[in-house]
């Protein structure tokens, strides 16, 4: 295949993360340059260290900065837009054209680029990890004095906040859940291609395997700690194991959302009577993650939210030959419904399926083979990215 001249868009880049996404557009640029590719990064912020390395520009506006209510920010997506248009049209009219465009979340940052995109004819294909197109759809008919106005702003020319007139054809979704939701919300894409999240397998390698110890497991939960994560229901888990006599143990990798939840949860660890078995690690450097899981006896993932893309903590864990203990929504429990791999957990009790899998080696064993599997057959970066050229129609 011959060398491409991409152009990478997301509203953040590393080093700025809010979750799997932002990980992702950074492995998907390492990964493309590492197969003979050219990649400019157009994306907001400040200047970072490793930018001019790594071909980073970050000449983009958001229309509000992450950390602070977004509201309607109409006003705002329109001067955002301005200067969106200002610099997608500087990029483009250099002399080489880019032989295609890559497009991750646009959230918070509207969608003038995929606009100027579409002016100078780049073949583009818009990732969907999440239900950012949503944010860009025209507010319903007016019923009240406020919505007809916010009607007013979402029907002009001005309306560069919404979709209008603009169709995205070539899109690489995570799961089949969140492309019927966003598409039968009325967002205008097509079908595209589904492809679950990619793990970096170069990173994230499989360990020897090795029987979970029954008397005190070391439970893992990787994440933002955020009540859709349900990162109390591991502490109460813990609690109701050492009530059935199994000292578990739990470590929480990931910074809370807020200061005041942190601390609720801290709490709520003492109210149990857990607070000495519990870790709180906090935000970690991605590399510092293949060896925490490596410790780990089982990864605990949650997810309350029918709004959940996929997920990828628990396809890192798979990656290492850690065994899961899920309690999925949205895409992450439509791809165990259909490829299993987990040990599922109901709404009442994690200890339940915990111990279910502390009873059965063979079973321990059988989820980790299936999970390095799963991650090799449909969740490896190198599959991510070949589903990104191809749908670019370049390959």
């Amino acid at each position: 295949m011959k060398s491409l001249d991409l152009l990478l868009i997301s509203n953040v880049f590393e080093p700025e993360v809010h979750g799997g996404y932002e990980l992702l557009a950074s492995d998907c640029a390492l990964a493309l340059v590492a197969r003979g590719h050219r990649v400019t990064v157009l994306t907001s912020g400040a200047r970072a260290p490793r930018d001019s390395e790594r071909n980073v520009r970050r000449l983009l506006a958001l229309s509000r900065p992450f950390g602070s209510p977004a509201g309607t920010d109409r006003a705002r997506h329109l001067a955002a837009s301005a200067r969106n248009a200002a610099a997608m049209g500087a990029v483009l009219s250099r002399g080489r054209p880019f032989d295609g465009a890559l497009v991750f979340s646009l959230r918070r940052m509207g969608l003038e680029p995929l606009r100027a995109l579409a002016r100078h004819h780049v073949p583009t294909c818009v990732t969907v990890n999440d239900d950012w197109p949503l944010a860009y759809l025209r507010t319903p008919q007016p019923g009240v004095a406020s919505s007809a106005v916010h009607h007013l702003f979402d029907s002009g020319w001005h309306a560069r906040h919404t979709w209008g007139d603009l169709r995205c054809e070539r899109v690489l979704w995570l799961s089949e859940t969140l492309r019927d939701r966003v598409t039968g919300s009325g967002a205008p894409l097509g079908r595209g291609v589904v492809q679950a999240q990619g793990v970096d397998r170069s990173l994230f390698r499989p360990r020897a395997f090795r029987p979970v110890d029954r008397k005190a497991p070391k439970l893992l939960f990787v994440g933002r700690l955020h009540p859709e994560k349900g990162p109390e229901l591991v502490l109460e888990a813990v609690a109701a194991l050492a009530r059935r006599g199994v000292g578990a143990t739990a470590r929480f990798v990931g910074a809370p959302v807020t200061e005041h939840y942190g601390e609720a949860l801290r709490a709520h660890a003492r109210a149990l009577g857990v607070h000495d078995r519990v870790e709180w690690y906090g935000a970690v450097t991605r590399s510092a993650l293949p060896a925490l899981y490596a410790e780990a006896d089982m990864n605990v993932f949650v997810c309350r939210s029918e709004t959940e893309g996929l997920g990828l903590t628990w396809l890192e864990a798979m990656a290492v030959g850690v065994p899961v203990v899920a309690q999925p929504s949205g895409g992450a429990r439509a791809f165990f419904d259909e490829h299993g791999g987990v040990e599922r957990a109901d709404h009442s009790s994690i200890a339940d399926a915990v111990l279910a899998l502390l009873s059965s080696p063979d079973r321990q064993r059988a989820l980790v083979e299936r999970g390095l599997e799963l991650v090799r057959e449909h969740a490896s970066l190198d599959r991510y990215v070949d589903a990104l050229v191809s749908t670019l129609g370049l390959r």
